[in-house]
């Protein structure tokens, strides 16, 4: 009986050892190929950049997103070294261009620029398509613009009175699309001011919907501030309130929602650069110091002053932290949105 346990325990030892060896085999091949990948990465990092970059813009040429990009490329591409080229890819409110940018090799050669970042947020949630805003790699960004609630200059002087002349009747507010990040803190401002309902008035645009309030066709306009400065300096309008944490360099003299009692979630539009999922941090590096060198040159920044914009420097963790806060703020009220896919 010795003898056949003991014939029995060195088998089960000889097929366990097997096993063993096996198991040491397959983890040997596996760190085998993880360190000459590594060393193929590391020496593609280490060349980053040495083909052209393509930088792309989820919206066609000529608009607003395109020109903030062609205004900073050519300092851009100075500090790389390398070919910046700008490939337009609008379609479906910007999801294609996000989808390509965010499937692209996480190798630095295809990163994205636009309003970062509700005009992703805002599909991903209601639509669910091939990206996910938080997976992007924040790269950093050069400059931001804020949202202004502004009405027509011969009507309401402060929020106070447009609240009340709100609760006796229902107003027009003229926003840029029906799923957007003005149509957002419209809904967080009716939430936290009282007001019960609002008639929500969709353009393509701020400057269509700018030109209908000073016409007085609309009551009031939720913007961009670089889309209502040209007729608030003309005097047709007036700011009421900025959605910010700190004062506007546009308006800086209007109140900010908080000042007046209002907490609402900011969703500034940063003009930012961010790349595929899981971008290496010494690629990331690079660009954003180019980035920051291209916002610093004299020129650039003059460019930007003639637009109504100044600099304004984010790293990526902060963008990220930014991209956060607005996700959430942005689940809050999207329920309140019904849209159909093909019109945003």
């Amino acid at each position: 009986m010795s003898e056949g346990y003991d014939k029995n325990r060195r088998l089960r030892c000889s097929q366990w050892e097997k096993i063993r060896k096996r198991v040491l085999l397959s983890l040997f091949v596996c760190l085998m190929f993880t360190l000459v990948t590594v060393g193929v990465n590391a020496a593609e990092i280490k060349k980053f950049p040495n083909k052209p970059i393509s930088l792309i813009v989820l919206f066609s040429a000529g608009s607003g997103a395109d020109t903030d990009v062609r205004l900073i490329q050519p300092y851009l591409q100075k500090h790389l070294g390398v070919q910046v080229i700008v490939y337009n890819i609008p379609g479906a409110g910007g999801r294609l261009g996000l989808t390509k940018v965010f499937k692209a090799p996480a190798d630095g050669y295809t990163i994205c620029s636009t309003g970062w970042a509700a005009g992703a947020i805002i599909p991903e949630i209601l639509f669910k398509p091939d990206f996910k805003t938080l997976d992007f790699t924040n790269i950093g960004a050069w400059s931001g613009s804020n949202f202004v609630l502004v009405v027509n200059s011969e009507t309401w002087k402060t929020m106070d009175e447009l609240v009340q002349a709100a609760k006796s009747r229902k107003l027009s507010c003229g926003i840029s699309g029906i799923a957007s990040a003005v149509r957002v803190l419209g809904e967080a401002t009716l939430e936290v001011t009282g007001i019960k309902e609002m008639s929500w008035v969709a353009y393509s645009g701020g400057a269509e919907s700018m030109a209908q309030l000073a016409g007085k066709h609309l009551d009031l306009v939720i913007t961009s501030t670089s889309s209502a400065m040209p007729l608030v300096r003309a005097g047709k309008v007036r700011p009421l309130m900025v959605y910010a944490d700190e004062k506007d360099d546009v308006f800086p003299n209007a109140p900010l929602a908080k000042e007046l009692g209002y907490p609402v979630q900011p969703l500034p539009s940063h003009r930012a650069l961010f790349g595929p999922p899981n971008l290496p941090q010494p690629i990331v590096r690079v660009i954003a110091e180019a980035m920051v060198k291209a916002a610093n040159e004299p020129e650039f920044q003059k460019k930007m002053k003639e637009r109504g914009a100044s600099v304004q420097i984010m790293n990526d963790q902060q963008l990220k932290k930014s991209v956060v806060q607005q996700f959430n703020a942005i689940q809050k009220y999207i329920s309140r949105i019904q849209v159909q896919a093909d019109k945003i």
